[in-house]
């Protein structure tokens, strides 16, 4: 019940106790008035904390930019291992398979950006003795901001798993931290570069640990 409904309700009352001149009537009229006024008071501050704020014309509440499985990709990638003398700085190409990728635009917590992505990277040493080496590995790449309002120069952490193989060595687990940044970045198309540092999980290992910096493109026509 509303404050115009409380005074009509104490109009109404009031001039029927005038034309029968009732002072009991006046006293039960003011009382009505009375609980009318404090029952929407009431009502009012109970619902006010909780009441449902107007809608607000143009207000982005969630954007999903978009989300897109399969993208291929192609990158220049370098390997510079702690012992260089003996396997020297290696250089190559990293063929890439993104899994899956996705862009959101909110004030939700969490990265904006991100992808999974399937890496092999194919790598020849400036060491004519040094036999080639492989390098594989399974990625994640996130955004540190969590909704940036352009395409470009969106710093990310990446984080992947996997392993190297060369001829005499064999095949060794490693993992690549890195940092880097999303270049450019659309539905269709994204331009990164990261640099990173390929750890070992034996001391023994030691020797191939070292730099690893990539950049390149990813793309789909579909």
């Amino acid at each position: 019940m509303g404050p115009p409904l409380a005074y009509a309700v104490f109009v109404i009352c009031f001039f029927s106790a005038m034309k029968h001149s009732s002072y009991l009537l006046r006293c039960a009229t003011f009382a009505v008035f009375c609980a009318t006024s404090a029952l929407t008071n009431s009502t009012a501050s109970a619902q006010g904390p909780y009441a449902t704020p107007p809608p607000v014309a143009n207000r982005p509440e969630y954007t999903e930019r978009y989300t897109v499985g399969f993208m291929p990709g192609l990158r220049f990638s370098s390997y510079f291992p702690r012992s260089n003398e003996r396997l020297g700085n290696l250089y190559g190409a990293s063929i890439d398979l993104v899994l899956v990728t996705w862009a959101r635009q909110n004030q939700s917590r969490g990265p904006s950006h991100g992808r999974i992505y399937l890496a092999l990277d194919l790598l020849d040493s400036n060491k004519a003795a040094a036999p080639s080496m492989f390098l594989y590995g399974l990625g994640t790449t996130l955004s540190f901001e969590r909704n940036p309002q352009r395409d470009f120069l969106i710093p990310t952490f990446t984080f992947e798993m996997g392993g190297l193989s060369q001829s005499g060595l064999g095949s060794k687990f490693i993992v690549t931290p890195a940092l880097g940044l999303f270049l450019w970045t659309r539905e269709n198309v994204h331009l990164t570069a990261d640099a990173g540092y390929v750890l070992t999980t034996s001391s023994l290992l030691d020797d191939l640990r070292g730099l690893r910096v990539r950049a390149g493109l990813a793309l789909t026509f579909w």
